[in-house]
């Protein structure tokens, strides 16, 4: 006796009544397996054996699997590397734009109330003046300027070497005349000028370049 697995309502006589939502049109009743089509009332196709109640079976007879889910991972992955571009990139432009900017109060930190010294409140330049009372021999303070420029001077050269420049430079500093005027030099990162005169002494500026 055929039995129903889906449906528990059989008759009495043994044949198998077909739930009436399970019953298909004259026009649809094929085999879900094979095409094969299908006599009303048939439970089993009669080309494949296949029960027309059941998953489809495939090529090799074996029912086939559900379809898995498709992993996240690459999903997961793919964003962790899109995050840290843009991380990389906000540090990159943070550092573009001046995030490690070089600071003369910092650097200079241990000149910067020196009477020769002056540094600007954002650290972007400093002067260094082995004269910046503008005595000439003339004054009563001319030995005070003299100690003065003596710690300047060497202050100017050391700072010269620290920043990248020659010692070139250095040696036009102290060849420069007051009728040539400010003179420059700049590398990659610094740019420094001068004048000279008899009774005001060498002024320097060093400035951070932008």
């Amino acid at each position: 006796m055929i039995m129903n697995e889906n449906y528990e309502n059989n008759t009495v006589d043994g044949s198998v009544q077909i739930p009436p939502e399970e019953q298909q049109t004259a026009a649809n009743r094929v085999c879900a397996n094979c095409g094969a089509p299908l006599a009303e009332g048939q439970v089993f196709c009669g080309r494949c054996g296949q029960s027309i109640y059941s998953a489809p079976v495939s090529a090799a007879g074996q029912t086939a699997a559900p379809a898995k889910a498709k992993s996240k991972a690459p999903l997961i992955i793919g964003c962790i590397i899109a995050a840290a571009a843009v991380i990389g990139g906000a540090i990159l432009l943070f550092v573009m734009l001046g995030g490690n900017k070089f600071d003369f109060n910092k650097e200079y930190a241990d000149i910067k109330y020196e009477e020769w010294c002056t540094i600007a409140s954002d650290g972007t330049w400093m002067t260094l003046d082995t004269n910046p009372t503008d005595m000439d021999s003339d004054d009563m303070g001319y030995s005070y300027y003299l100690d003065t420029y003596t710690p300047c001077n060497d202050k100017i050269e050391q700072v010269n070497a620290e920043l990248g420049f020659s010692s070139a430079v250095f040696k036009k500093m102290g060849e420069t005349t007051w009728s040539q005027g400010r003179q420059t030099e700049s590398n990659d990162k610094f740019t420094v000028s001068w004048t000279y005169h008899p009774d005001k002494g060498l002024e320097v500026m060093y400035e951070v370049k932008k």
